[in-house]
């Protein structure tokens, strides 16, 4: 399962803050007060919105006549046909769906589905932010180079913090892998999943296996709040540029303020997408992580947001396939961007408030 799944900033990284409650800690050493709230906060401010569904049409919907990409919506749905955890009405769908081309996608879709827009508390917009599969230098062995474990998954380290992790309170033999870089580990960690590249040149699938007990923070919002980096210019980019030119005490400060910590399993990678919290394959551009309490897994929505790399709009529908710890709210996403640097570069500066509709499958009455 992806998520945690935030995506590195994805400006999720802004929604979350102190594992110590009140205060955090600088990369200056200095403690500062903070109303920042974690992700359990967070879910719990999230607790219980009036959430309104209006009834539209398909021809209401942005960009629906477009008609775009039907391959990948096509495959997406395939993919979601896959579970048996899916809401009502969905068996007809997938019968509909086993019979058809994406060529007849969208008029399958028409034929299904009825669309309704989200409100929230009075409000049409949300924020969308973006997630994504990294790629990671990894090695089975430890050595100078490789050196900063990823951990598998046990019962005894899932009451570890992480800066019980970082110094050792596990056995080697515990590390699935060894990085060569300790902040792409934390990195991967933020993610959820990613692609670890072996020095022979072989590829393997990281996946989120579990995490242990404590609380996720979140490091942009806190260099934002310790006047390390300004609140417009915050992405993960910024992150990245920040830690290039800090201290390792001063990075060991910044990240010990999150003492959440993800665990990983292995799996061969074959050039396929990682599993997301409904158990189907993720498909780049088309899988949300979503707060499930407010949109089922296995939705069929549709959103409008402006794209984070150009004046296009992103117009399209997208099936709710994952969670992610910081995708708290009635409109609340994070996009799968999928695998490798471009979709790290979509990832990280996607921070916008958009439009949410949810496709509910029709479900015959009695009388039909």
């Amino acid at each position: 399962m992806i998520k945690r799944r935030l995506s590195l900033l994805a400006f999720s990284l802004l929604f979350v803050s102190s594992a110590f409650g009140s205060y955090l800690t600088c990369p200056d050493g200095s403690q500062i007060e903070t109303e920042l709230k974690g992700s359990r906060e967070l879910r719990k401010a999230t607790e219980g919105l009036k959430i309104e569904k209006r009834q539209m049409r398909f021809d209401d919907l942005p960009g629906w006549s477009e008609k775009s990409d039907p391959e990948s919506l096509y495959q997406a749905m395939r993919n979601n046909c896959q579970s048996k955890r899916l809401p009502v009405g969905w068996p007809p769908v997938c019968d509909s769906l086993a019979k058809s081309s994406p060529a007849n996608i969208h008029a399958l879709i028409e034929s299904h589905f009825t669309p309704y827009q989200v409100v929230v508390e009075g409000s049409e917009k949300g924020k969308y932010t973006s997630y994504y599969a990294p790629y990671i230098n990894v090695s089975r062995k430890r050595d100078e180079h490789y050196r900063f474990p990823i951990y598998r998954s046990s019962g005894a380290a899932r009451k570890l913090s992480r800066s019980e992790l970082d110094t050792g309170a596990l056995p080697d033999q515990e590390a699935l892998f060894w990085s060569d870089s300790y902040m792409d580990t934390f990195f991967l960690g933020v993610q959820g999943s990613g692609v670890g590249k072996l020095p022979s040149g072989e590829k393997v699938s990281i996946l989120y296996d579990s995490k242990n007990t404590h609380n996720y923070v979140s490091i942009g919002k806190t260099l934002i709040k310790c006047g390390e980096v300004p609140a417009e210019i915050m992405s993960m980019p910024a992150i990245k540029d920040w830690v290039a030119k800090a201290t390792a005490t001063q990075v060991s400060r910044l990240v010990n303020n999150n003492q959440s910590y993800v665990f990983f399993r292995e799996q061969a990678h074959n050039g396929n997408m990682p599993f997301g919290a409904l158990g189907v394959r993720l498909t780049a551009m088309r899988s949300l992580a979503v707060d499930k309490r407010y949109v089922p897994l296995g939705s069929l929505t549709y959103i409008s947001v402006p794209h984070p790399l150009g004046e296009a709009r992103i117009q399209r529908a997208f099936l709710a396939q994952d969670i992610g710890g910081a995708i708290s709210g009635g409109i609340r996403a994070d996009i799968f961007a999928g695998e490798g640097d471009e979709a790290e570069k979509f990832a990280g500066n996607m921070a916008h408030n958009g439009q949410f509709w949810l496709l509910e499958a029709n479900v015959p009455t009695s009388r039909d």
